[in-house]
């Protein structure tokens, strides 16, 4: 995953599920080889974000802008994109399975997406001054380096 060099947390995480986005369109019409690279990649797309989220966003989410109840239901639809996902490593991406569940994954991410779009982001700005966000931006890229 490239992670934005400029912009606040919220710039940076958006432009994050943008690159989830295209990731999953790719593998749900790729096929063989590439299909196998573009669920790679859809696999560590989701890794790097939700490791930056669950280390800098969330907690300024719970403790900052008083949401634990909004950030509960966020980790409880990233834990059942992770169960998706241990599913599908069972499977090559040409068993007869692997499209039905990768659609299930898909479908769960983007309305996860949306929700954090739609919600978490709006309230993470009106909490956070403007000079946070571009610290916490600083802190999710290191948070999300892979060695």
């Amino acid at each position: 995953m490239k992670i934005l060099a400029e912009g606040d947390v919220v710039d940076v995480l958006l432009d994050q599920h943008d690159q989830i986005r295209r990731s999953l369109e790719e593998v749900a019409t790729a096929v063989g080889e590439a299909k196998a690279v573009a669920f790679l990649e859809v696999e560590t797309n989701l890794y790097v974000h939700e490791t930056g989220e669950q280390q800098v966003v969330h907690p300024v989410m719970r403790d900052v802008a008083g949401e634990s109840g909004l950030v509960d239901g966020l980790v409880a639809e990233e834990q059942d994109a992770d169960r998706l996902l241990g599913r599908l490593r069972d499977f090559d991406v040409n068993h007869p399975d692997f499209d039905t569940l990768f659609a299930r994954l898909r479908d769960t991410v983007t309305a996860h997406l949306q929700a954090e779009e739609g919600e978490e982001f709006p309230r993470l700005r009106t909490a956070v001054d403007a000079g946070r966000l571009l610290s916490l931006a600083d802190q999710l890229r290191s948070a999300q380096e892979i060695p």
